[in-house]
């Protein structure tokens, strides 16, 4: 389950397209460890849980660069990889696809298992859900540049999704702000300044 999130948080990938990643997927590209996002696993009635190599909406497909601590647990993926029919990093013990109901299931059991840890860190342990790591991701990225590259890395089609859905609004002000007052309007001690004056 940690090495879910861990992907999930520095991917923002979606459950299915987690549990669809395959060995092959996980490329080099001049040292930086990427991640092809081409497949997604779903359960119907009719075929059960199957892997699939189409995404909703083919602009999904995407490349992304990965964050140390996610190579940290693809690495460890690769290293104990178990042949299986579809290649995939995260089979059941018999070599199939997971359900992605199972990552919530998984995700409540951590849940209850890591309560107090997560509340010390600030995390209210039933907000912790797939979800959340995507708004997660999002958010961090957009802040950090711009809502623009965190609709890249999300594969939305359309930035106002990204903004309107899985960007959390930041209401802090830059320290940045305060420096660029104090270096236009500098008031030292020996400056008449507002409210002082003869």
């Amino acid at each position: 389950m940690e090495d879910v999130i861990l992907l999930m948080l520095g991917t923002s990938i979606r459950p299915g397209e987690a549990l669809a990643l395959r060995r092959e997927d996980v490329i080099f590209v001049e040292g930086r460890m990427k991640i092809k996002v081409v497949g997604t696993v779903s359960t119907t009635k009719k075929f059960g849980t199957v892997r699939k190599d189409t995404l909703k909406r083919e602009r999904q497909k995407r490349t992304i660069t990965v964050p140390s601590f996610t190579a940290e647990v693809l690495r460890r993926r690769l290293a104990s990889y178990v042949d299986n029919p579809d290649g995939l990093l995260f089979p059941t013990r018999r070599g199939t696809p997971r359900q992605t109901n199972n990552i919530n299931r998984l995700l409540r059991a951590f849940r209850a298992t890591y309560a107090e840890e997560l509340i010390e860190v600030g995390i209210v342990p039933e907000h912790l859900t797939a979800r959340l790591l995507r708004k997660a991701a999002a958010t961090t990225i957009a802040n950090a540049a711009d809502p623009k590259l965190a609709q890249l890395l999300l594969g939305h089609a359309d930035v106002r999704t990204t903004i309107a859905h899985y960007i959390k609004p930041n209401d802090e002000v830059p320290d940045v702000t305060a420096e660029m007052l104090d270096a236009r309007y500098h008031f030292g001690s020996d400056s008449v300044g507002p409210g002082r004056g003869a």
